[in-house]
């Protein structure tokens, strides 16, 4: 069988549509692993406030002399009560500071609660398909 180049053509023409697909795909799910991700949920009415933690990011960076804020991506809706998730990439901060951020930030976590509560999960990988369509994600500094 002989190919012409009308043939070449339609082949590599089909092969650039499929790659453009799967690239398209690939987009769609793509997934981000966070250090630590703060997943406020509401019980009845409504979410806790962040007024703890922001005073304790304050504080951290006091401490430990870091100029710049540190970046969270605020991810919601989640739910019907303003729920929300706050994904912490870290960046900021080198590898130690980043162990002692998360350990001292537990304890802080626990007394965010009523009305709501928060949960804190380490190494959470956030795929953009898992989330609610209405969901959006901003950045904030703390």
């Amino acid at each position: 069988m002989k190919f012409n180049n009308n043939m070449y053509k339609k082949i590599s023409l089909s092969i650039l549509i499929l790659c453009i697909q799967f690239a398209a795909i690939a987009q769609t799910h793509q997934s981000t692993l966070y250090p630590v991700v703060l997943q406020f949920q509401s019980e009845c009415c409504g979410v806790p406030a962040d007024t703890s933690l922001k005073l304790y990011v304050q504080s951290f960076r006091k401490k430990y002399k870091i100029k710049k804020k540190l970046k969270a991506v605020h991810i919601g809706p989640m739910g019907k009560e303003g729920e929300y998730w706050l994904a912490f990439s870290l960046k900021e901060l080198n590898k130690k500071q980043r162990s002692f951020f998360i350990n001292q930030l537990k304890p802080v976590v626990i007394k965010l609660k009523d009305p709501g509560s928060v949960t804190l999960i380490e190494n959470m990988s956030v795929q953009s398909s898992d989330l609610p369509s209405r969901a959006t994600s901003e950045s904030d500094f703390f």
